[in-house]
């Protein structure tokens, strides 16, 4: 779901940066940026707590038994 919504947010950055240096709103592209950053930030976060080697249990595990295998 977060990532519809990340992916939504960059879609409106580049729209408003695609508009005439006139016609574009620094505010909201400065804002939508600050929150395409955070949401793809949350993304990452999330998707590298996912990652089995990162895990307190895999480490455990590995100097156990000792190695991979």
């Amino acid at each position: 779901m977060i990532a519809v919504a990340s992916t939504m947010i960059w879609i409106a950055v580049i729209y408003e940066i695609m508009k005439p240096s006139k016609e574009q709103n620094n505010r909201k592209i400065i804002i939508l940026t600050s929150f395409g950053t955070l949401s793809t930030l949350m993304i990452t976060i999330a998707l590298f707590q996912d990652l089995p080697f990162l895990s307190a249990g895999y480490i455990e595990e590995m100097l156990i038994s000792g190695g991979a295998g």
